[in-house]
């Protein structure tokens, strides 16, 4: 229960703009290392709050088999969309040039 709400808090604090987020059990040493960090720009989040997005982090996600739908493509469309799997967002992949 504690985690889950330190989780919760700490996305709000993040998303007003906080560097780090602490719980109130952190000594005077863990306190000091989380100021000298949000100093340097770095973000710092209390262990109990890293162990949630970590364990969702690290589950396999589950892929579907592939499908065969009986539609065929051509060696141009199989290379616009290995572009677009590149993340390639601001022009057409049409419009690239041929590898």
């Amino acid at each position: 229960m504690v985690a889950a709400s330190a989780t919760a808090m700490s996305f709000v604090a993040l998303q007003a703009g906080s560097s780090g987020y602490l719980t109130k059990d952190a000594d005077r040493d863990t306190i000091l290392h989380a100021v000298r960090t949000a100093a340097q720009g770095q973000t710092i989040l209390a262990p109990v709050v890293q162990r949630r997005p970590l364990a969702l982090a690290s589950r396999r996600m589950p892929t579907a088999p592939p499908q065969d739908d009986g539609i065929e493509l051509t060696p141009r469309e199989r290379e616009i969309l290995g572009l677009i799997g590149e993340g390639l967002r601001n022009r057409r992949p049409e419009t690239q040039p041929r590898r």
